[in-house]
């Protein structure tokens, strides 16, 4: 986070609702919390990983905390928005998986369902979708912005 923290401050606000897809047992989503960001919901399909998480960080508020979940097939309710998605390479790890684009698609369009914020009736797209790739940078731009469009 301490890398990445000056290029996240002109975007994000720290009662934004955050979104740590696939977050692993990185320490990010950790490092935001003490750095004031307190409304961070972490993700991971890995049921071991979230409990070690979840132990780890008990004392946290209710708006902090790691869920089990397929990044593919988000389980929040309809109404639970989200302002500000990080992933630092789950879609790079999707996308080295077997039916790979379209899981791709699966899990962008799952954010994209979370991610609108209603203002005055009109649909405001997601302040920031941080995405920490590590290689197929080109094919993973083209289909993010093709889910854009």
């Amino acid at each position: 986070y301490s890398g990445l923290k000056e290029y996240l401050q002109p975007f994000w606000k720290h009662d934004d609702m955050i979104l740590n897809l696939g977050c692993g047992n990185s320490r990010m989503a950790q490092e935001m919390f003490e750095d004031g960001f307190e409304r961070i919901i972490s993700i991971d399909f890995s049921a071991n990983v979230v409990k070690i998480m979840n132990d780890k960080c008990r004392h946290k508020r209710d708006e902090f905390k790691y869920v089990k979940m397929d990044a593919r097939q988000l389980e929040f309710e309809e109404d639970t928005k989200f302002d500000c998605v990080i992933d630092k390479a789950t879609l790079d790890c999707i996308f080295c998986g077997e039916g790979s684009v379209n899981n791709v698609k699966k899990t962008l369009k799952e954010i994209y369902l979370h991610g609108p914020l209603m203002l005055h009736g009109l649909k405001v797209p997601l302040k920031i979708y941080l995405v920490l790739i590590l290689q197929y940078q080109d094919h993973l731009l083209y289909l993010l912005l093709m889910t854009m469009l």
